[in-house]
């Protein structure tokens, strides 16, 4: 059953008599909209800083600690020190900022291999792109996530498009928005903070 309203507000199904499925859109383009981006820079970011490089602790550790969702006394003081000690995206911090960077856009370079299902059916597009509007499914998909580096507990929300996690931003909007700006502007076609 085609999507009629859909159909209708896109341009060109209708002149063309397809559904977008069909080919009729002048874009054809599916985006895998993707949650917990800020988690991701900030798991990066603690475990880059606090086992790497000062090795505060160690894989180990940090694996038990997430295995226990931080849930023992030991493990409840790894928690606070990856909350407390390790950089956080969304405060203009270039240290973790650059690596959110580096690892979406090994991300987005893989996905334009792919092209989408309806490749070469329509004029323009066809193809698989990156974008961070998650609306509300990083409620949902924290539900079913164990707990992560950044400190985060099991079955928490995750971080919503590519807005810092919750409480993590410590600066002034405008640094916070000057963060998220220096992730967007990689090969994303959809953004939101």
């Amino acid at each position: 059953m085609p999507d009629i309203l859909c159909l209708a507000l896109t341009d060109d199904c209708i002149a063309r008599g397809k559904t977008i499925k069909e080919g009729g859109a002048v874009y054809d383009f599916i985006s895998g909209l993707q949650v917990g981006i800020a988690n991701m820079a900030d798991c990066l970011a603690a475990i880059k800083k606090l086992v790497y490089e000062e090795k505060k602790i160690t894989r180990q550790e940090l694996w038990n600690a997430i295995l226990d969702d931080f849930s023992s006394p030991e493990n409840k003081k790894i928690q606070e020190m990856l909350i407390r000690e390790a950089p956080k995206y969304g405060n203009d911090d270039d240290y973790v900022d650059q690596l959110i960077v580096e690892a979406y856009d090994s991300y987005i370079e893989e996905i334009e291999k792919y092209p989408n299902t309806r490749y070469n059916r329509g004029p323009i597009g066809g193809i698989r792109y990156a974008g961070t509007s998650s609306i509300s499914a990083n409620v949902g998909q924290g539900m079913s996530t164990m707990a992560t580096p950044d400190g985060r507990n099991a079955f928490e929300p995750l971080a919503e498009g590519c807005s810092p996690a919750y409480n993590s931003d410590k600066m002034d909007l405008q640094l916070c928005l000057k963060g998220c700006l220096s992730f967007v502007q990689i090969k994303l076609r959809v953004a939101f903070c």
